[in-house]
């Protein structure tokens, strides 16, 4: 029988008990052993007490030597910078502050300084910052004696490179710092004023937008909306801006030349020209070298005040759309067999993924945020005489690198395949073929239901393996309900179905009187929504699959049936398809067809937002988990963003 043995050492529960958990701490240890800085024989007597007094005797040491007049400065600007900056800026920035001499001696001893606190900074890329946010923060924080003095200088001097920006060598990389973080250093040290000044510069916008900035200058907007406080009045002069500069951004991206053009054309008919940015509006114009077209009437058309932002890149319709689970991210899929990946918030293209010979009809996100499943469709075979076919396959990826993990053949039973389900010649014969046909993850993440021609699969979402086979019905659409237990889909024999996913048992199976192209279940779990034809949505009980409400896309015609619901007047209307919503707290529903979106809110079913799309008709509709956000795609192959409230633009006002 052996009894464990507790070894003490007193250096190590010194070291342990110091770092509180810190491995930076152990670090800072091992590295001063190294080269000499602490004698273990000293051991733990001279040990900081802790890695706040480790950083504060690190920042001592840099006050000794001929560096001392230097070492601070760099150290201080490093922890300031929102950005590794390089020699070229470094040695700028401390040349201002006298802390350097000019010329090669300047830049031979900002060398030396380098690497003198190399210890204690990092490479990236070509240039140079903290190794630790913590180190950072320490630094920053600290409001006395020496490095106090240093922080309000090295503040001040962002702020002077930003606003000299202008007389900044314009290939160097102060230039280019200035232009990406400028704003943001503004902000941070509460030059509102400044701020207010550089984002009404249109020299300043214009080189942002030159220098393919003009998503992160959206974000420059939106950073400053928040932090500017509300009491000054030239406030709402860059949100006018912004929305200006948002709803250009797809056309100032292209051709950022079109900028003053596009601004005067959308600002002239309702600026105030002794404001801030009326007078640099009429600056921008007067000055503006380039022909460029001026409008002599305001626009026949006000645009909806509802609609955030317009995303481009699209050829031909949208059929899918998807939000990530944090609603940062859209993903849309068109008739271009592509997938695009966008900022929810400033509308950059983030990702394209790859373009396949068909179309993108369904898209799903994985609850992690990590993968996308998306149904794409083969096109006909324009050499035979089937002009139709509905071959079409799951093809799942990787959002982290843009490339696609598996694809689904929904014949085989099997795992992920990296081959193309639909080429070959022994697939020639391609109709009645298990051709997936929608596609959606389960709340945890672990399942992928896809619909197809014939019945409903349940696969693996991590291997793609068959699990499950639920038969019924042509599945034109499917989802889970939000606890994962249930399934609905919605058929093209005009019937929706609730199963019980653990057993593959069917619950219930209910018909519609209209096409049904999709169905899903509220919130709550307590009633599924149907999407039909006629710009139509019927609303049954998910228990007892009651007919209890039928919803038309126009403001009124609401009709309330318990029980079988009946045909609606709007039958002239035909297979013309309806898309529906709910917010994610259950509050609003929107009902989308043709083009436009009739937001209603659930307790009353009252029509609260009507949103119109003025340019194309609608393909596809979903809402951002974050609650007050729509997104939809259209024929004209653009994805639009709006802002649904369920109020109207008198009621939000204060």
């Amino acid at each position: 029988m052996t009894s464990e043995t507790t070894i003490h050492n007193a250096l190590v529960e010194a070291i342990v008990a110091r770092a509180e958990g810190l491995p930076l701490y152990v670090r800072h240890v091992l590295d001063d052993l190294r080269c000499g800085e602490i004698d273990i024989a000293a051991l733990p007597q001279k040990l900081p007490p802790s890695l706040s007094a480790y950083y504060d005797r690190l920042l001592r040491r840099m006050s000794i030597g001929d560096l001392q007049a230097v070492l601070t400065p760099l150290i201080v600007t490093l922890a300031w910078a929102r950005a590794p900056l390089g020699e070229e800026i470094l040695q700028l920035m401390l040349e201002r502050r006298k802390a350097l001499v000019e010329g090669e001696e300047g830049r031979l001893m900002l060398r030396r300084a380098l690497e003198t606190v190399q210890s204690i900074i990092r490479r990236q890329g070509a240039g140079y910052r903290l190794y630790h946010p913590r180190f950072q923060d320490h630094i920053r924080l600290n409001e006395t004696g020496v490095i106090g003095q240093q922080n309000a200088l090295a503040r001040r001097e962002f702020v002077a490179l930003v606003n000299g920006w202008k007389e900044l060598d314009h290939s160097g990389e102060a230039f280019a710092y200035s232009l990406q973080f400028g704003p943001s250093h503004l902000a941070d040290d509460e030059r509102w004023d400044e701020l207010l000044g550089l984002l009404t510069d249109f020299d300043f916008i214009a080189a942002k937008c030159h220098s393919s900035r003009v998503y992160p200058l959206l974000s420059d907007f939106i950073r400053a909306n928040a932090a500017i406080p509300p009491a000054i009045s030239a406030k709402v002069q860059i949100e006018d801006l912004y929305r200006a500069l948002d709803g250009n951004a797809h056309v100032l991206s292209t051709d950022p030349d079109l900028l003053v053009q596009q601004m005067y054309n959308d600002l002239v008919w309702r600026w105030d020209e002794s404001s801030l940015l009326g007078q640099a509006l009429r600056r921008a114009a007067e000055t503006q070298s380039r022909p460029w077209l001026k409008r002599r009437r305001g626009p026949m058309m006000v645009p909806d005040p509802d609609l955030l932002r317009v995303l481009k890149g699209h050829v031909g319709p949208v059929n899918a759309i998807a939000f990530s689970p944090e609603g940062t991210r859209i993903a849309s899929g068109g008739d271009d067999g592509t997938v695009r990946l966008w900022d929810t918030e400033t509308g950059a293209l983030l990702a394209t993924l790859s373009r396949e010979e068909g179309r993108v009809n369904a898209i799903a996100i994985s609850p992690d945020g990590n993968s996308l499943a998306d149904m794409i469709r083969e096109p006909p075979d324009r050499s035979s005489h089937i002009i139709y076919t509905r071959d079409a396959f799951i093809r799942v990826w990787s959002l982290t690198t843009a490339t696609v993990v598996g694809v689904v053949d929904t014949r085989q039973s099997g795992g992920y395949s990296q081959v193309h389900p639909l080429s070959g010649s022994q697939f020639a014969h391609r109709l009645n073929s298990h051709s997936a046909e929608s596609v959606t993850y389960s709340p945890d993440g672990l399942t992928l239901a896809i619909g197809t021609d014939r019945e409903i699969q349940l696969r693996s979402a991590g291997t793609g393996e068959l699990i499950q086979v639920l038969q019924g019905h042509r599945a034109l659409s499917v989802a889970f309900s939000p606890d994962g237990q249930r399934l609905a889909s919605a058929g093209s024999d005009k019937t929706v179905r609730v199963w019980d996913v653990a057993t593959g048992r069917l619950q219930l199976s209910f018909t519609d009187k209209l096409e049904v192209y999709s169905a899903l279940f509220s919130p709550d779990a307590a009633v599924v929504a149907v999407a039909t034809s006629a710009y139509c949505a019927h609303l049954f009980d998910a228990h007892t699959g009651e007919g209890k409400w039928t919803l038309f896309r126009s403001n009124g015609s609401i009709v309330h049936k318990q029980g079988r619901l009946q045909a609606h007047p709007h039958s002239q209307f035909g297979d013309r398809q309806t898309w529906v919503a709910y917010s994610p707290d259950g509050v609003l529903f929107a009902v989308a067809g043709n083009n436009a979106i009739f937001v209603r809110q659930v307790e009353s079913w009252d029509v609260k937002q009507v949103l119109v799309d003025q340019s194309s008709f609608l393909r596809s509709l979903a809402w951002s988990p974050l609650g007050s956000v729509l997104a939809t795609g259209s024929e004209d192959g653009t994805v639009k963003v709006w802002h649904a409230t369920g109020q109207t633009l008198e009621q939000r006002s204060p």
